[in-house]
């Protein structure tokens, strides 16, 4: 998805963000820049609307972090995702048993 904000001064929609879903760019070799094909123009006067660019964070991916650590720290990391996995299902069995415990409790009256 593509934003875009009307510049013109005038104009109703001076910088509002408006969202497109589907946008063809084509690179224009006068401008040397990626253009959208037609050009998204403004409900409100007509002109011809600017890209707003998104700046994104990169910084929580960490490729080959794995495959880069030493043997401690491989034990370490499949230990700790380990004992996470055994919580979450040590979880769901003492559910289980209380439910059962419930159920059975209530049946044998």
């Amino acid at each position: 998805m593509a934003k875009f904000k009307c510049i013109e001064l005038g104009c109703d929609n001076y910088n509002k963000e408006i969202t497109h879903s589907t946008v063809k760019w084509v690179y224009c070799k006068e401008r040397k820049e990626l253009v959208t094909s037609p050009p998204i123009v403004c409900n409100s006067c007509g002109s011809e609307m600017v890209y707003i660019e998104e700046k994104k964070d990169y910084s929580s991916i960490a490729i080959g972090k794995f495959a880069s650590m030493d043997d401690s720290g491989k034990k370490q990391m499949l230990l700790d995702r380990a004992k996470n996995h055994a919580k979450g299902r040590q979880r769901e069995e003492k559910e289980t048993r209380k439910k059962e415990a419930i159920k059975n409790y209530f049946k044998n009256e």
